[in-house]
């Protein structure tokens, strides 16, 4: 009788384990939650409104209707299907627009600049300027490849920070020597990058001094280990998902007569480069090596437009010259980026299911608000290293 009972109660125990990890998800069956700020962020950032009218309360992946059959995670990228007829971009949004066309030619870039500096005449140099193209690093590795060999040719050296501690605070892996060793496309980049790894915890975090302590790392740190370099120079910060175009940056090295510091403005996607946001990425990016060092070389003057030194031009309204592609990563990797980058209050269980994630992607919903934001084009503007290796990078295309 003993016998027969415990064996009813394990059989009970075992039914319970099981209701609970199918309610729980793919995406929560590691129960130890990471180290947040929320708290501290929330008291220092009093008033703070999310960027893109994220909700304060997010709808909760589970509340996904249940005639939705949702696509089973994969480690093997699949194409995506072609997006509804009524998701296709209006012909305001679309690549027949100059305002989200990616000028890709030289002449006519060099012509916009010239229209876009009161007229002046860009002047070819006898020898190009150096261009140092500066960024952050959090295990990104698809974006670090494909900036690296969209550029590679046309930048001089590019300098990567990577800390020991996430923009939340929390303590996280080093990851750029494994990855550098383990993938030739960007192993082959290596004499041309100076890396910076800091283990300094961050002092007085409440919020966002972790982001802009690596980023001016990019020029206390980084930029100090290149030589040779005149106030002449560029220096192009950028996170590592924001790629300006290849011969836009070959314009700036090889001609004078432009002003700098200067405005980009990129398509905007979600997930891939084929989900557009309708509105553009602007982004304060490039200035000259004399001008950061008036700043002291902290670089997080030039994103947040600190500059004293003179006005900042942008390519906009009608010169698109680069790409934004936010979440540009295998799916899995969502999950670890909810961990470690600023927006402390999207680190929650609730969006850490990977099937929802994938449906997500697959919808161009945004996250975490789940809103039909994005369109496609009739013809998807993809960096040409991405256009050369579509079978490597079939989520992104």
């Amino acid at each position: 009788m003993m016998k027969l009972k415990i064996i009813m109660t394990m059989a009970i125990m075992y039914c319970f384990f099981l209701i609970v990890t199918n309610r729980r998800g793919s995406g929560n069956n590691n129960n130890k939650k990471p180290e947040q700020t929320t708290e501290s962020a929330t008291s220092y950032f009093e008033g703070y409104q999310p960027p893109h009218n994220i909700s304060p309360s997010p709808p909760s992946p589970h509340n996904i209707s249940s005639s939705l059959i949702l696509p089973q995670p994969t480690t093997t990228p699949v194409p995506h299907p072609p997006p509804p007829s009524h998701r296709r971009c209006s012909a305001e949004h679309d690549i027949r627009s100059n305002g989200f066309r990616m000028v890709q030619q030289v002449e006519e870039i060099i012509s916009l600049i010239s229209e876009r500096n009161d007229g002046r005449v860009l002047q070819r140099r006898e020898h190009p300027r150096k261009l140092i193209q500066g960024m952050t690093f959090d295990c990104e590795e698809w974006m670090m490849e494909i900036k690296l060999n969209e550029l590679g040719t046309v930048v001089d050296h590019f300098i990567i920070v990577e800390g020991a501690y996430t923009l939340q605070n929390t303590r996280r892996e080093q990851c750029f020597p494994r990855i550098a060793k383990s993938n030739e496309r960007i192993e082959k980049w290596m004499d041309k990058i100076v890396y910076v790894y800091d283990e300094q915890p961050i002092t007085g975090f409440t919020y966002w001094e972790a982001e802009v302590y690596y980023r001016d790392l990019i020029g206390l740190a980084g930029l100090r280990q290149i030589d040779d370099l005149a106030e002449e120079d560029l220096v192009v910060i950028t996170d590592m998902d924001e790629l300006p175009h290849p011969n836009f940056l070959w314009v700036l090295k090889s001609y004078d007569g432009f002003r700098t510091p200067i405005n980009l403005r990129m398509l905007w996607s979600y997930y891939s480069f084929k989900w557009m946001n309708t509105v553009a990425w602007s982004v304060n990016a490039i200035v000259s090596v004399g001008e950061l060092s008036l700043a002291g070389n902290k670089t997080n003057q030039v994103r947040f437009n600190l500059l004293s030194t003179s006005s900042t031009w942008t390519t906009g309204p009608t010169m698109i010259v680069g790409w934004h592609c936010s979440w540009c990563m295998p799916t899995e990797k969502f999950i670890d980026k909810m961990a470690h980058f600023a927006h402390s209050e999207l680190n929650q269980d609730r969006f850490r299911d990977v099937r929802w994630l994938d449906h997500m992607r697959e919808q161009g919903l945004w996250f975490p608000d789940s809103a039909p934001n994005g369109c496609v084009q009739t013809e998807v503007q993809v960096p040409k290293y991405v256009e050369m290796n579509v079978e490597r990078f079939q989520q992104l295309c």
